[in-house]
């Protein structure tokens, strides 16, 4: 096995065998090497024996006619030796000796053999096991005997698990040998081990309920077989139980299982491997299968040669303890020896642990010494620890041994654990192999030794304690005491200087004998005292003085710290108590901040001027102030002035001051410019600059206050659409617009509006109705330097009595009281005038002869004289127009226009009147010089005076088509009839009733005249019954009329009239008013 020859037990007596074994190497000449015996004997004599090698183990069988014990071991072919020793395992059947052993594919046969003391009792039995993967076998069982019987012999097993038995004796020593060979196959239908067709095997005894897992088989066929038409089938079935065989055998048959093998699944090698999972919890303590054979071919097709069975092989409990073999203290240089005890408590013969290993963990400050067994250096732990492992090889159940441990404790402790305030050495100790453990609990132990070493009792005191000021003198006071039993050698003693403070030179004491310096070179500087060696319970004391710093602006307030450290050979380094003083200092930097001039408006430039003072007691370094540039201010362009001035980083200003003295002031200034506008309340504008030193910051300054005089300026007009010329039911609506020219935004903005007299409300448009006054609040602020806004509402017209709808009272005002207001707006009834009647007292007319022409002008809905915007400047016109040709005149276009007059109308009323060429003015119109025909019209008109008919009073659109009235066409010749001439009336008084005749006398009647009694504006025209050139009887009605005396008219066709004033009087029961009389008509309304 592994190029080594093993030679195990033998007869070195008569019937005495021999417990030793020994191997040696072939060497490359075919020779081999020396014998070596190896230290691990079996554990009893044998001779006789049979051994076979499987897997590095080498497996003992027999060897005695009192014993059938089987023994496995693992040896370890470099060393020649057995780690784990010889293991024993699960006994043949009977006593076996001189027997031939085999082994394929893990199986293993002992073939023959004697059974007894006597060597005349040959066997025929062939006895067959499986090695389980660990190592061990966990039964045997016969299978097909062998014929004949037979000992002494020799047995060979090809790859193919065709076993050939050779030679050896049928019967005592004396006998003959045999000189045939036998021959079968492992298994299978085809062997000589069963019988053709079926093969059961014998019961598989587990010894304890396994968990089952697979069942295994390889087959062979014979490559030159031809499965075309006949292929090969194999079944194979099983049946576990527990408790006791006879469960088993009444246990009914899981299975078959069915394996067929045909041409088109053909194996070169004919060997073919099958198995079967079982299903999840399947166990048992017994287990059989049994195979048949579909077909059978030749003795040598089909043959089974391997079926294995996987199970679960409960898992080692390895366990480890320790102990020291040492007691009392343990100091410096002092061996510490441990006992080591292992072992594996699983109950089950085949929980073996293989490949165990030992692991050894200790500190870095002891030594490795030596062992009862190898132990090899792993490594270390990322503490520092030290590992030795040692290799167990198999640790088989029941088997305890003992390790012997030393180890040294160094002369330098580089760590001291503490177990109850005393220093210890720290051992653990670990067993371990690659696999599950029952109980990993005791897997693992770790032991502690007290040490004895140098120990300090180091305190120090600070005086005084507590507070402490710039200047002031500290003294620290060092006490020393090895509290141990041992010296301690060469120490050393060193306190660094204190942050913030510097050493008192000369200040130092200490006890005679010891060295003292002041070292530096080390940043702090340290004190250091080196004493030499300190006897056991023996100490000294130290102390120094220091002085606090003055410049200690940076650690106002903080700690001064201090801690002493003292070392020896024999220790580590251990720190005194520490001690704390707290440096008590005024930082202290008065910033002062004023706006120049302290009043401002928007718009205007601003000097903020900063003045800094060191009031504290102590010298400021590192001093940065910074300011913002105020909010609503623009900052001027490099305006920044002072030490370290910095405008890179707007709105941020900043100054690098650096250090300013105790005492010490400076100045620093920026400009801004206010805003404009302003957001609306802005009163004051104020700002805080700050400052930070090296250890104090936001050291704020006063609040500077700039106070700002600009405020809104508000303005607010109304207009109405329409504007003018309505009358009841009409719908108005009203706008009020508004601005904010001032400097400043106006906020919180209520427009109000009196509701106007003889209106009702429609639509408010977002205004809030109270009584009679709309308020709207506007959303936003109303922005200064033009910000604007509308709003509107409409009303219904319900009368227009007064001449109009009037609206005076609006306004608008803001949150903080800016009020305006504005002018009142009229809107004038839709009033109507027009011309009509026009008349001349003659159409044809000689030149220079005298004619009047007359009109009559209407008004209704029109606003009294008392109404109008002003009466002096604005009328109502009635104008005459003559034109040489018949256009109709424009109203103001009259450069075509030969002459004109008219009559103002700021007295005119509502109604209607009739204005006659000979009482207007401002013209003059009594005769034509000039021969021709003329075109006269008459017009009523508006104008506010000032000759442009644009801006004028919103009277409805001119001009109407009823305003104007002609053309009267008048003729100027010499060649005409005189015009008539009025003489007397009869009867001369009349009642008012119709059918009144009336007798006209007087001259110059032409055919066609016409006839009319006319009082004021009042027309009464005559019905013509008879007409002479003298006389003219007419009819009329009269029936209605004012009495009182009418004028009496006659007008030829050519225009000639003539006239008797007050030629008839019409008497009536009614009131008569005299001719002068004014009769008013009440307004008529459209």
């Amino acid at each position: 096995m592994s190029d080594t020859i093993y030679v195990i037990g033998g007869q070195p007596g008569i019937l005495d065998g021999s417990t030793c074994v020994f191997a040696a190497h072939p060497q490359a000449d075919g020779t081999i090497s020396e014998w070596v015996r190896l230290s691990e004997n079996l554990p009893e004599k044998v001779f006789g024996s049979t051994a076979v090698a499987y897997e590095g183990r080498i497996y003992n069988m027999g060897g005695s006619d009192t014993s059938s014990n089987v023994y496995y071991a693992a040896p370890l072919v470099p060393t020649d030796t057995i780690p784990g020793g010889w293991i024993p395992t699960q006994p043949l059947p009977e006593h076996r000796r001189y027997a031939a052993a085999v082994e394929y594919n893990g199986q293993f046969l002992v073939i023959g053999g004697a059974s007894g003391t006597s060597l005349t009792n040959a066997s025929d039995k062939v006895t067959t096991g499986i090695a389980r993967p660990d190592g061990g076998v966990d039964f045997w069982f016969e299978t097909k005997a062998l014929d004949p019987a037979r000992f002494l012999h020799d047995a060979v097993i090809s790859s193919r698990g065709w076993i050939y038995v050779i030679g050896g004796a049928s019967g005592g020593l004396a006998s003959d040998g045999m000189n045939d060979i036998s021959y079968g196959s492992m298994s299978g239908a085809a062997s000589q081990y069963a019988p053709y067709g079926e093969f059961v095997s014998r019961p598989i005894v587990l010894f304890s309920n396994r968990t089952l897992r697979e069942l295994r088989w390889t087959t062979f066929i014979s490559p030159t077989l031809d499965l075309t038409t006949t292929p090969v089938t194999v079944t194979i079935e099983y049946r576990t139980a527990s408790g006791s065989l006879s469960n088993l055998l009444k246990a009914p048959w899981v299975g078959p299982f069915h394996s067929t093998y045909t041409q088109t699944v053909r194996l070169p090698d004919g060997i073919y491997t099958d198995s079967i999972q079982f299903p999840a919890g399947t166990s048992g303590q017994f287990f059989q299968y049994r195979i048949r054979m579909g077909t059978t071919f030749t003795k040598t097709t089909p043959a089974v040669q391997r079926v294995q069975l996987v199970y679960e092989v409960p898992p080692p409990d390895l366990w480890v303890s320790k102990t020291s073999l040492n007691t009392g203290f343990i100091s410096r240089g002092s061996l510490i020896t441990y006992s080591i005890q292992y072992g594996n408590r699983a109950s089950a013969f085949d929980s073996i642990a293989s490949n165990a290993v030992l692991t050894e963990t200790f500190p870095s400050y002891v030594d490795f010494v030596e062992a009862s067994h190898p132990f090899v250096f792993a490594g270390t732990t990322q503490t520092g620890d030290r590992i030795y492992t040692a290799d167990l090889g198999q640790v088989s159940p029941g088997i305890t041994n003992t390790i012997t441990f030393t180890l040294r404790v160094t002369d330098v402790i580089e760590a001291l654990p503490l177990q109850n305030e005393r220093p210890v050495i720290t051992n653990t100790v670990q067993i371990g192999y690659p696999g599950p453990d029952a109980d990993p609990g005791n897997n693992q132990m770790q032991i502690l030794n007290d040490l004895e070493v140098v120990r300090f009792d180091f305190t120090k005191l600070n005086t005084p304690q507590g507070l402490v000021v710039p200047g002031q003198e500290i003294q620290y006071t060092l006490n020393i005491s090895n509290t141990s039993n041992l010296p301690a050698r060469n120490v050393i003693v060193e306190d660094a200087v204190p942050t913030n403070t510097t050493y008192i030179v000369g200040s130092e004491t200490h006890p005679a004998g010891f060295t003292f310096q002041y070292d530096t070179n080390r940043t702090p500087p340290v004190l250091r005292w080196m004493i030499g060696e300190i006897p056991p319970h023996s100490g000294g004391t130290f102390t120094f003085k220091v002085q606090v710093n003055t410049d200690v602006e940076a650690f106002s307030g903080d700690d001064i710290f201090n801690s002493a450290v003292i070392s020896s050979t024999d220790s580590l380094p251990k720190f005194s108590n520490a001690v704390f003083n707290t440096i008590t200092t005024t930082v202290q930097l008065d910033i002062r901040k004023e706006a120049l001039p302290a009043v401002a408006k928007a718009g205007d430039e601003v000097v903020y001027r900063i003045v800094y003072t060191n009031t504290g007691n102590v010298d400021l370094t590192e001093v940065v102030l910074t300011d913002t540039v105020p909010a609503l201010t623009t900052y001027v362009t490099g305006s920044i002035s002072g030490p370290g001035a910095d405008d890179t980083n707007l709105p941020e200003l900043r100054w690098n001051i650096g250090s300013v003295p105790i005492g010490q002031s400076g100045e620093v200034s920026f400009r801004v410019r206010v805003d404009r506008p302003l957001p609306a309340g802005t009163t004051v504008i104020t700002n805080t600059a700050q400052a930070r030193t090296l250890s104090t910051k936001d050291l704020m300054s006063n609040e500077s206050v700039l106070t700002l005089t600009s405020r809104p300026v508000l303005h607010i007009s109304k207009r109405a659409q329409p504007s003018s010329g309505v009358q009841p039911g009409d719908v108005i609506t009203f706008t009020l617009a508004f601005t904010n020219t001032g400097d400043m935004d106006a906020t919180g903005i209520v427009v109000t509006d009196r509701l106007p007299l003889n209106t009702t409300l429609l639509q408010p448009y977002g205004a809030v109705l109270v009584g009679d006054v709309l308020s709207w609040t506007w959303p936003t602020d109303l922005a200064g330097l033009g910000g604007s806004g509308v709003v509107s509402y409409t009303v219904h017209v319900d009368d227009v009595s007064g001449g109009g709808i009037a609206n005076t009272s609006y306004s608008i005002k803001d949150a903080h009281g800016h009020t305006a207001s504005g002018a009142p707006v009229f809107v004038p009834v839709a009033g109507d005038f027009w011309a009509s009647n026009l008349v001349a007292s003659r159409t044809v007319l000689r030149t220079n002869e005298t004619v009047v022409i007359h009109f009559d002008a209407h008004m209704t809905g029109m606003p009294r004289v008392d109404q109008l915007p002003d009466p002096t400047t604005w009328g109502i016109w009635a104008d005459l127009y003559v034109f040489p040709q018949p256009t109709p005149p424009d109203r103001m276009a009259l450069s075509n226009v030969d002459t004109y007059w008219y009559v103002n109308g700021a007295s005119l009323q509502n109604g209607s009147v009739k204005l006659s060429s000979d009482t207007t003015t401002g013209g003059s119109l009594t005769s034509f010089t000039t021969s021709g025909t003329y075109y006269i019209y008459a017009q009523v008109n508006t104008d506010d005076g000032d000759g442009d008919p644009s801006d004028g009073w919103p009277l409805p659109e001119w001009p109407e088509t009823n305003n104007i009235v002609g053309p009267l066409v008048i003729t100027v010749t010499d060649a005409i009839a005189p015009s008539p001439e009025v003489i007397s009336v009869s009867p001369a008084r009349v009642p008012a009733q119709d059918g009144q005749s009336i007798t006209i006398s007087g001259n110059n009647f032409a055919d066609g005249a016409t006839v009319w009694v006319q009082k004021g504006v009042s027309r009464i025209d005559g019905v013509i019954s008879s007409l002479t050139g003298s006389q003219i009887t007419a009819t009329f009605d009269l029936q209605g009329q004012l009495g009182g005396a009418w004028d009496v008219y006659v007008r030829n066709p050519d225009g000639g009239t003539g006239v008797l004033p007050g030629g008839l009087l019409i008497e009536t029961n009614a009131v008569v008013c005299p001719p002068d009389c004014n009769v008013y008509l009440p307004a008529i309304f459209r």
